[in-house]
């Protein structure tokens, strides 16, 4: 498995005045009365914070850049009927591709995108009334080069210094996502509302009422994406002002998003395993 593993070592990054705009368009609910979702998780430390979801009982998919600020002992929290429960970090894994300069210009170069995935190990299991997310890697069978609606939903807020303002939220309405080409890899971009601290939140396809798939990790935010030389922060104001004046329904389809593919797959089974 070619992750290094990071015994010592959350990022929330927003441009400031698109933010601040995009904001009056946050149409994002609380999902938290959902328990099919209560595996949806956040990491907070004085780094900052970032989302992250189980895929079994003791491993947690979240992006890279979210994991390369955790540390042994952090806290994975997750909710359920408003309760809150933490299980400590036992190992932390980012891709060895994925170079430490990274971390400080991390979406200056597409390698760092796509690369933008971790694995985190927890010290214990989750309770029983958590329910890691499902799996998926069929759904591509039904892409055919179209869009493909998807939701997101994650821990991001505008501000997040008191944890009780923390809220698992999803928007109201299906967002649209695409396949992107990146350094002749694909990256699934969609249009879903992303704020500070959705990095490392899934990206789920709903099968009806109650399933639901992860077939991505949130990585990038709107202003990040300068690695496709379409989107820029003129491109945005562009339709922030089209949305302002109604002329548009809805965001581009811009945000950038992990894959979860059959490596991926094939790196939670072998750290499964070794469990046992």
């Amino acid at each position: 498995m070619k992750y290094i593993l990071l015994l010592l070592t959350l990022c929330s990054c927003s441009n400031a005045p698109l933010m601040k705009r995009m904001k009056q368009f946050d149409d994002r609910v609380s999902v938290e009365h959902i328990p099919e979702l209560n595996g949806i998780g956040y990491f907070k430390n004085r780094r900052g914070m970032g989302s992250g979801f189980l895929v079994s009982r003791n491993i947690v998919l979240t992006a890279a850049h979210v994991a390369a600020k955790l540390r042994k002992n952090d806290l994975f929290n997750v909710k359920h009927l408003d309760q809150k429960y933490s299980y400590k970090i036992k190992n932390i894994y980012i891709p060895k591709s994925r170079k430490r300069h990274c971390e400080d210009s991390r979406f200056a170069k597409g390698h760092c995108v796509v690369q933008d995935k971790g694995i985190i190990v927890l010290k214990s299991d989750v309770d029983e009334n958590i329910n890691p997310l499902n799996l998926t890697l069929s759904w591509r069978k039904l892409y055919k080069g179209k869009n493909i609606r998807v939701t997101r939903a994650g821990y991001g807020n505008y501000e997040y210094k008191k944890e009780a303002e923390l809220i698992l939220k999803a928007s109201k309405r299906d967002c649209l996502a695409v396949i992107r080409k990146l350094n002749e890899q694909d990256i699934l971009s969609t249009n879903c509302m992303t704020f500070p601290g959705d990095s490392g939140s899934p990206i789920l396809i709903k099968e009806r009422p109650g399933l639901y798939y992860a077939i991505g990790i949130t990585a990038t935010a709107v202003d990040f994406l300068k690695v496709f030389k379409d989107v820029d922060d003129a491109h945005m104001e562009k339709y922030l002002a089209q949305l302002e004046n109604k002329k548009v329904e809805q965001l581009p389809i811009v945000n950038g998003s992990i894959l979860i593919d059959k490596q991926l797959v094939g790196n939670i089974q072998e750290l499964s395993q070794k469990k046992k």
